[in-house]
């Protein structure tokens, strides 16, 4: 019989049929401002050697829309990522909002002659902060190194052991002022179960950014009310009991614990949908913030921002979670809080509830 030559029918690698957008995930959160709504789709193909996410959000609070775009290619040596963002976010006072945007690339190299959990990376972009009709934008580089032995396994609710840490520094020119800036940033993250019950697990994260940018809001960083990231090192000062906004500085100090612990499997997919869940757990979660910088007054009358000065923010609540795949493959964890602020001289103790999206 005369054989087919498999060679002869061979075809060259290509990825871009598999990137066209198989799904789309609408998701709605709240808080005590307003309804936040998104769309999320992500793709990559069957090498992970093009992977991209889009989406796009609306917040009823400040009738503003935010979107983000981003694309890493891990076809060669070093990868390099591409991210595009317009986010406006809640200030604590109702109607106003913050916008960050920014267009940046990176590339990073795994050290591996010294340790495989070991990356360094370098790029730059162009951006910019506004906040009360104050705009100042910037020309920046980023050099940053990051160390990771904190991985999520099987049925795990969370990492349950090991540590991730970064450190960033950031130069940059302020466009309107003509001046060089030097921003620094640190963040990290520490899991441990031995001696707690099975799939209990403690996580401690802090980070900090310190700067000598002029005194400017537009030049702060800011708390924010709802996590948006599962990633432990991307900096996002996480107050749960305070709305987002309402603490600002050039120098600010974030420290967040959780005690995770499951509830139970779910392993439930959908017919006809792209849409499998896993697992709900819960937390309990504690969050602080110093900042030199401003703090929302809701005591005063009006209500106004005030100098703060290295001083701490304490809350504390409870969440549960959902833990689910989207396209297959995308997780995504679901939630809802419900958290109380501490007293202070400046908020009021009444608790505050959430909705939120973690990707």
């Amino acid at each position: 019989p005369t054989g087919v030559s498999l060679a002869s029918q061979s075809e060259d690698y290509s990825p871009w049929g598999y990137l066209w957008p198989r799904f789309w995930l609408p998701f709605v959160a709240w808080d005590d401002l307003g309804v936040y709504v998104s769309a999320l789709t992500q793709g990559s193909d069957p090498l992970g050697k093009h992977i991209y996410s889009l989406s796009a959000q609306y917040d009823s609070a400040i009738q503003r829309g935010s979107y983000l775009a981003s694309y890493t290619n891990q076809s060669f040596y070093p990868v390099i990522s591409i991210t595009s963002y317009d986010q406006s976010l809640q200030m604590a006072t109702r109607g106003q909002y913050s916008r960050v945007y920014s267009t940046s690339f990176v590339s990073y190299w795994t050290m591996e002659n010294q340790s495989p959990y070991w990356t360094v990376g370098f790029g730059g972009g162009q951006g910019g902060n506004e906040r009360f009709g104050q705009n100042i934008e910037r020309t920046y580089a980023r050099f940053a190194t990051t160390y990771r032995n904190a991985f999520q396994y099987g049925d795990q609710i969370s990492p349950e052991s090991g540590w991730v840490g970064s450190l960033s520094y950031v130069p940059g020119k302020l466009k309107d002022l003509n001046r060089i800036v030097h921003v620094a940033e640190a963040s990290g993250a520490y899991y441990f179960s031995r001696w707690l019950p099975k799939r209990h697990v403690l996580m401690l994260k802090g980070q900090a950014r310190t700067s000598d940018e002029p005194w400017n809001v537009s030049t702060m960083d800011q708390s924010v009310a709802n996590q948006t990231t599962s990633n432990s090192l991307i900096p996002q000062y996480l107050n749960r009991g305070f709305s987002s906004g309402s603490l600002m500085g050039r120098n600010i100090l974030g420290i967040n614990a959780e005690y995770r612990l499951p509830f139970g499997r779910l392993d439930k997919g959908f017919d006809g949908y792209p849409f499998y869940a896993h697992r709900w757990h819960g937390a309990i979660v504690a969050d602080g913030t110093f900042v030199d910088g401003l703090i929302y007054d809701e005591k005063s009358t009006p209500m106004t921002y005030r100098r703060s000065e290295g001083t701490g923010y304490w809350s504390a609540g409870f969440e549960t979670r959902f833990d689910v795949n989207v396209g297959y493959h995308f997780p995504v964890q679901f939630g809802f809080g419900i958290y109380m602020p501490f007293a202070n001289p400046y908020t009021e103790s009444v608790p505050r509830m959430g909705g939120f999206l973690i990707l």
